[in-house]
């Protein structure tokens, strides 16, 4: 008796869970799919080893032993799926750019630096979203950094207008 080469079509319930599994390496590249459902046929095909066909039980005992479709896929750590990437390094550049210019726009011209404060805190928490914990909280600081700087410069330009030297100037 030959020891079958492949899992596919050794039980229903082993096709099934091959077919789930590769509908949820769906978003990795062609070759990374084809060698984790490769790797994972062999794995049953060497403990399914012997039974020809393979006993129902045995069969669910070996696909119980692998768990669920979704812990490989999670161990795996796949890609989103929905075929948009958005580049790290990028996301990282532009977020610190929009940081540093929303504090020295601040500086210059508060009312314009409040504005690209709120958009860098919203790009840093996009970086957090994105799973950069690292780089989303350095943005988020800069955009709440770029904040104060101009509602400070705002409040003591206020101030001053307002007061008692604010008066004698005007």
């Amino acid at each position: 008796m030959t020891m079958p080469t492949s899992a596919r079509g050794l039980s229903p319930v082993v096709d099934g869970y091959l077919a789930e599994l590769d509908e949820h390496l769906k978003g990795l590249p062609d070759d990374e799919r084809a060698e984790i459902l490769s790797s994972v046929e062999d794995h049953i095909v060497d403990e399914l080893a012997g039974q020809t066909p393979p006993s129902p039980s045995r069969v669910r005992e070996v696909l119980d032993a692998l768990g669920p479709v979704d812990s490989i896929t999670t161990a795996i750590d796949k890609p989103p799926t929905t075929g948009k990437t958005f580049d790290g390094w990028w996301s990282r550049v532009i977020g610190v750019l929009l940081g540093l210019i929303g504090v020295f726009l601040a500086l210059a011209f508060p009312p314009i630096g409040l504005v690209v404060g709120v958009v860098t805190i919203v790009a840093g928490i996009f970086l957090l979203r994105q799973g950069d914990r690292q780089f989303g909280w350095i943005v988020v600081s800069l955009g709440i950094a770029a904040l104060i700087v101009a509602a400070v410069i705002l409040l003591t330009l206020v101030s001053v207008r307002s007061g008692p030297i604010g008066a004698a100037i005007g």
